[in-house]
Formats: C-alpha cells, structure tokens, sequence
C-alpha cells in the first residue's frame, strides 16, 4: 500500500472509530435521559439564597393591586388554587382566573407556582378529601400524573402543596407522593409543602408531615407563622404570630430541615375581636376602623404587630409592611430560603428584604 492509500485508509479507521464513540455516548445519553422521568430526580438544591426571597400568596379572584406594587420585592407568585379531585385520583382544572395570574406574574419577571388543596366544600380543609388521594399508590401515582400535567400545560414554574388537618397517618403518603409527583415533573420545576406550625419537632409528624422525609423531594417546606390567633379563638385576642412564637416554630421545623429549606409564613393581615366573635381584617381595613374610633393604635416591637383596643370594647391585632420588614430581618439571620407572605388580597405592598 503506498503513502496516499495507507493515509486514505487510516483516517477512514478513524472516523469510523469517533463515528460508533458519538452514536454510543447518544445513546447512553437518551437512555439517561428516559430513566430520568421514571426515577426520582436529583435532592433539591439546599443552598440559602443571598438574602431572604418573597413568595406572594395572591388569590385567583384578586385585582393583584398590592401584588403589583410588590414587583421589587416578591420572587415567587403563590396562586390558589387547584383542588384535589373528588375522585382522589386527579386535580382540578386551572380556572380562568388562576390562569390570568399565572400569566401576570409571568408578566412582572416572577415565577408561578399553584397551591394545591384539601378543600371541601361547606368544610374547608378536609383529611378526607386528602386521604382519598394519599392513601393508595394507585391515587397518588393518578393524581401526580394530572398534576404535572397542568403544570406543563399551564406553564406553572412550581406546585406548592396546602394540605391541611391532616392526621400522623398520612405522613408517609404525603412522602410518597411528594416523590412520586418530582419524578413526573422533574429537578426543574419548583416544589414546596406548606406545613402548619407547632413548636414541638415530634408534633410536625403528628400534623400529617415528615418533615426530613418531605424534603428528599421538595425544594423547600413553608411553615405557615401565622394564625397564632385567630377566628378560632373567638374569645382569646392575641397577636397574628408574634416573633418569639416564630422563633420557636423555626426551631422546632430546624431539627429536621437545613435553614436554606425553609420559608417563613408571614402575615400581611389581621383580626378584629367583637362581640360576635373573632373576623379577618386586611391592613388597610384594620387602620380605618381604629382611625375611625379615633383610637391611636400601638405597635408592639417584641411582639412586631399593631393592636389596638376600642371603646366599644373592640380589640384588633394586625401585621403589616412593618411587621413583615421585622420577619425578613428574622430570616436573614438565620439564613433561611425566604418568607411567604399571605395574602396580596389583605396585606400592604411588601417591603424589600434585607
């Protein structure tokens, strides 16, 4: 074989050879890629953010005004809500209205997620409505599935689950389909549970949640800091959530979780306590009653509300921009993901985190 054919037929061996290494690493790569949506995805991303990020919770039917004048401080729009479906086996349909906020928040350079609830009608949170979608592989792998499918076809950057009165005996389902719901919709989308609070580590299990088990496949856990008080205690006036009740609700949620994996739930609303009993009140509503009482309301700095009492014998407790300020400072400290701030319907502008 002379020079020229010798040349000739070493490059040819050579490129055959770099042909079939290409076609393999392909190959393995697709191959890769399919068992990726039939395993569960890589953990979570645990790291803390530079400063403390802002979820917005905004309701369906809000005008998003308040959401709006937030755009500098919010990251996240919380939207409800999708249910579970009466059968168990899948989520409702994204209304029009839930839809239109997506599509705002996208607007506003802000990533989307949905709640997902329990809710029954004539009830509110149901453990029932929960368990029928929980408590068999065949519910929980059925809903998963219808959930990640909205979730692609409404464009939704994360799924945020709001599963309330709950018993210990769901917390291994509610793991169970956690993972089963990132390995639908992949390390992609951002997924979060919010948990109702309680300032007792064994109590969390207690509430329907395991927590360190939850977080194998969600990206964070909001621990909803609020309600401390509330319409539940008709009688018993009382902050919203004061700071050192919040402090010890972190640290009992901190045995099972690294800070970077928590958001705080903060109020941006209050109660009114009458003679009828204890009523929601917004920010803007609660000034307006006190200033119309011509009462001067006092802002408790431990505590980090506003409460005012009225010569009617009215009592208000009420956060605001001020108190949200004081739980983004409590955040930063501790190096936590974030705050969560319900509602945009209720609550002043949020202001910038720290």
């Amino acid at each position: 074989m002379n020079g020229a054919k010798r040349v000739r037929a070493i490059l040819s061996t050579t490129l055959a050879v770099v042909l079939a290494l290409t076609l393999a690493a392909c190959g393995s790569v697709r191959g890769s890629q399919e068992l990726h949506k039939r395993a569960v995805a890589p953990k979570p991303n645990t790291a803390s953010p530079s400063h403390p990020l802002v979820t917005a919770f905004e309701p369906s039917w809000d005008d998003a005004a308040v959401l709006k004048a937030s755009r500098a401080s919010i990251s996240m729009v919380a939207i409800s809500g999708i249910d579970i479906a009466p059968d168990g086996a899948s989520v409702t349909a994204p209304t029009a209205a839930v839809l239109r906020q997506v599509k705002l928040a996208h607007q506003l350079g802000k990533k989307a997620e949905v709640l997902l609830l329990n809710f029954k009608a004539g009830v509110g949170f149901s453990d029932e409505v929960a368990k029928a979608m929980l408590s068999t592989k065949a519910h929980r792998e059925a809903a998963a599935a219808s959930l990640a499918a909205v979730v692609s076809s409404s464009g939704l950057d994360g799924v945020m689950f709001d599963l309330e009165a709950l018993s210990s005996s769901d917390a291994d389902d509610l793991t169970a389909f956690a993972a089963t719901l990132r390995a639908d919709v992949g390390p992609g989308i951002h997924l979060d549970a919010a948990i109702q609070p309680t300032t007792k580590p064994s109590s969390y299990r207690r509430l329907g949640y395991d927590v360190a088990g939850l977080l194998k496949s969600l990206d964070a856990v909001t621990v909803m800091g609020y309600d401390q008080h509330g319409t539940f205690n008709p009688t018993n006036p009382g902050p919203v959530g004061e700071l050192t009740w919040q402090r010890k609700v972190l640290a009992a949620l901190l045995v099972f979780a690294k800070p970077g994996q928590v958001d705080l739930g903060v109020a941006g609303y209050g109660y009114r306590w009458a003679a009828d009993g204890a009523h929601t009140v917004g920010d803007i509503r609660a000034r307006r009653l006190v200033a119309a009482a011509h009462v001067t309301p006092t802002f408790d700095e431990a505590r980090g509300e506003w409460t005012a009492t009225l010569p009617d014998g009215q009592v208000f407790w009420w956060a605001d921009a001020r108190s949200i300020a004081l739980r983004e400072q409590l955040a930063a400290s501790l190096g936590l993901h974030g705050v969560a701030v319900w509602s945009m319907a209720l609550s002043d502008p949020v202001p910038v985190a720290p």
